[in-house]
């Protein structure tokens, strides 16, 4: 639960996450003979469906791919009709599934697009980074404690099965333990996906250590809830700031209260770009404006060129000589802007543009800053919302920074990039 909460927020990686967990159930009760052959035939469907959902299609490719591994390697010590018969009927699933996986509107080139995806990458995305990155450039990345304890725990039950009974090795679950765990490691988006696998995983291996009579007899009701309660608190006691701080909102599912404040204002008010915002944001803005406005940039780096990145965004937010040059050029009417973004070259770009006479600050929450240019086709909206530099400030969520920024400078005055680090580096 520690690492399944960490990804909270609405990601199409949650059809990776059903999608994997249908094809798990199927290959196991057909491994296990609860299930027919024939139920075989629903993954290449489904895998049509997830290869149009989300990137992570070639987990379905993979799950099949290790039971026939699993198979073909039993054919060693078992190679008896049903066995080989088995094996053939994954390999023509495998088979299915990669066709299937073909089944986009890019054909074979869909298919192969996950190869791909990290070349080019200009952006520095932090949930790309690996365990070792992270370790080495000392982030105070809280889930990283948890997943460390979730991987000893999968590793344990395997040592668990190698001491007890070597015959109850599943080289499919091994395969997929080894899978899970090297994509969490190497990549720390994929802690969600470790958590889920490893719950199934490890519990897979431990199963026998709650069968048979005097196992039911010890694990009672109430001996139950008291180590469950008790591993509870230790993960409560390892980081309470985790769970207590993490800025999830209330309990329960839905929306965190206000997410949609900002998306609402911009159509209510009817604003009219273009539109300039930063790459967190991109994502929601799409979500409530296409195909009405377009966005600037969002959250899928493998959707730009690299030179993008290098060559427009970066020096629009670091340099207010080419933001002076550029902004024009794009004509940008609209700011929309997630000021919570941890980069100091946004906190500073955002200083900039709200003492800029050019722009009025209109939408302020604990997310969002909305701003319009002045004179422009959005006049109206500035007349009745714009917000003073003050209410900006007393407001504000950002650091030190911002605030001295803000105070320092005179009204109307545009504050250099060297100002606000001068700032920065006095703090």
């Amino acid at each position: 639960m520690p690492i399944l909460i960490t990804r909270h927020e609405i990601r199409p990686e949650a059809f990776t996450y059903l999608l994997s967990a249908l094809f798990l159930q199927i290959l196991w009760g057909y491994k296990q003979r609860k299930l027919g052959f024939r139920v075989l035939y629903f993954l290449p469907l489904l895998q049509i469906l997830w290869v149009n959902l989300h990137i992570y299609f070639f987990i379905g490719i993979i799950l099949v791919g290790v039971f026939l591994f699993e198979s073909v390697v039993m054919l060693f010590t078992d190679n008896s009709p049903d066995l080989r018969s088995r094996s053939k009927q994954l390999a023509v699933i495998l088979l299915l599934t990669l066709l299937a996986a073909c089944v986009n509107p890019a054909g074979v080139s869909g298919a192969l697009y996950p190869l791909f995806i990290l070349q080019g990458y200009e952006f520095p995305v932090i949930e790309n980074y690996s365990v070792t990155a992270v370790l080495r450039a000392g982030f105070n990345f809280l889930p990283l404690t948890y997943f460390l304890i979730i991987l000893g725990s999968l590793g344990l039950s395997w040592v668990y099965v190698f001491t007890r009974d070597r015959s109850r090795v599943s080289y499919a679950n091994l395969l997929l333990s080894v899978m899970v765990a090297a994509m969490a490691w190497l990549s720390i988006r994929n802690f969600g996906l470790f958590a889920f696998f490893a719950l199934a995983l490890a519990a897979a291996n431990i199963d026998k250590t709650f069968a048979g009579d005097e196992a039911r007899a010890f694990w009672t009701a109430g001996r139950t809830a008291f180590a469950l309660a008790v591993i509870a608190i230790l993960l409560f006691l390892i980081s309470p700031v985790y769970f207590l701080g993490g800025g999830r909102g209330a309990m329960g599912t839905g929306l965190k209260e206000g997410s949609q404040a900002s998306g609402e204002f911009v159509l209510r008010e009817n604003l009219r770009g273009p539109i300039f915002n930063n790459f967190d944001i991109g994502g929601y803005l799409i979500y409530y404006l296409y195909p009405k406005e377009r966005v600037f940039v969002d959250n899928r780096p493998e959707a730009y060129p690299a030179a993008f990145f290098r060559n427009e965004y970066f020096p629009l937010l670091q340099s207010e000589d080419h933001w002076i040059r550029r902004s024009p050029e794009f004509g940008f009417n609209v700011i929309v802007f997630n000021h919570r973004d941890r980069s100091v070259t946004s906190e500073q770009f955002i200083v900039r543009r709200v003492l800029d006479p050019a722009w009025a600050p209109v939408f302020f929450d604990r997310d969002i800053i909305i701003l319009l240019k002045r004179y422009g086709s959005n006049h109206s909206t500035i007349e009745k919302h714009e917000l003073s530099k003050e209410q900006v400030l007393s407001q504000s969520s950002q650091s030190d920074v911002f605030r001295l920024a803000v105070d320092s400078a005179p009204r109307g005055r545009i504050v250099s990039k060297e100002t606000v680090l001068r700032k920065e580096i006095q703090l």
